[in-house]
């Protein structure tokens, strides 16, 4: 679910600089074809991930900027426009949205977080190592390469522009991916990808100039670097060792599971195990006095209770809770684990 979201978000950002370029390369004039295009992807990609908006403001800035350079008033007060009835249209369709960019935990107001700004840059510039296969010590002298290659063609290149509009978008919008973030999660930055893949290419072939070749080594990068990942890396976001929490749910589909946890969709990647057992009861954390309401405890011998791993409720104090609530004082801890699924297993008994 995470995945097609962020693909989706990673789909309409790489359109929203297609068309930024497009109008770049045309000398900033913009066509009514043009204008309906951009207002299309911007409404489109601010209602599938607000993260869109970071990008798309800074890369509008970028535009404005260096279109004011070149004294191109007219085109400036089109383009803003064209944002300003993107975004009256994107807000009308989705109203709590303003919510969620400004207020809630994963927006503007994302402030309550259990790690530093330095926590937060490393993990990301590994997520980026991970996301292109890259041992650590090869991604360090491969950036430093890049980056002395960027500013040296940068200094000398006729095309100042592009290279102006494809990276300090991606390396603001990164930095507020780095600062706002509520997880240390590649997923967050996973949009901007593209955007770096796109500079290294547009580096490699004014550096070389002969497209094929061009093309050749970056297919040859590509393979080499996948087949290291596929042998060296380990497996992300496919729920390792699920199988070990539906063969125990197979075994007390009898009993009633209570799934402690905060989110109001996380439980999707649960519900194989929730069809076997009796009945399922979704609690989160801050509402686990509830409990206290439910009188089918009271005919039970025992019954399943599944912690995730990831709350904020320290572990011990959520299954206390829960025996305090429910009447059972005794627990057997069935299994836990740190992967992917990230879940422990108690069985409650009298």
């Amino acid at each position: 679910m995470f995945q097609r979201m962020y693909m989706m978000l990673t789909f309409f950002t790489i359109w929203l600089l297609y068309v930024n370029l497009k109008i770049y390369m045309n000398q900033f004039t913009i066509d009514k074809k043009t204008k309906m295009e951009l207002v299309v992807v911007t409404i489109l990609g601010f209602l599938t991930q607000y993260n869109f908006c970071f990008y798309a403001l800074f890369l509008a800035i970028t535009m404005i900027c260096l279109a004011m350079k070149r004294k191109e008033k007219t085109f400036v007060k089109s383009y803003i426009w064209q944002y300003v009835k993107a975004a009256i249209i994107g807000i009308i369709l989705f109203v709590p949205s303003i919510y969620h960019i400004f207020f809630s935990y994963r927006g503007a107001g994302r402030t309550a977080r259990n790690f530093t700004m330095i926590e937060s840059l490393i993990a990301f510039c590994e997520n980026i190592l991970i996301a292109y296969s890259l041992p650590l010590v090869v991604g360090i002298v491969l950036t430093i390469i890049l980056l002395i290659l960027f500013i040296w063609k940068f200094w000398k290149s006729k095309s100042k522009g592009i290279y102006t509009i494809l990276i300090l978008p991606t390396v603001f919008t990164f930095f507020m991916m780095v600062a706002m973030s509520p997880y240390k999660s590649l997923r967050y930055i996973m949009f901007l990808l593209p955007m770096m893949s796109l500079s290294v290419m547009v580096l490699l072939d004014e550096v070389i100039r002969r497209p094929k070749v061009s093309v050749t080594i970056l297919t040859v990068l590509a393979i080499a670097l996948s087949g290291y990942g596929i042998f060296t890396q380990p497996i992300h976001y496919m729920y390792i060792g699920y199988q070990k929490y539906v063969d125990i749910a197979e075994k007390y589909k009898e009993d009633r599971f209570v799934l402690v946890m905060p989110t109001v969709f996380s439980q999707i990647q649960d519900i194989p195990e929730m069809k076997l057992y009796k009945e399922t009861l979704m609690m989160a954390p801050e509402r686990l006095e509830e409990l206290k309401d439910f009188s089918e405890w009271d005919a039970e011998e025992e019954v399943i209770l599944g912690i995730k791993n990831w709350i904020e409720m320290p572990e011990e104090d959520v299954l206390e809770k829960v025996m305090e609530y429910t009447g059972f004082s005794n627990a057997e801890l069935l299994h836990t684990s740190q992967k992917s699924a990230r879940l422990t297993l108690y069985r409650l008994y009298k």
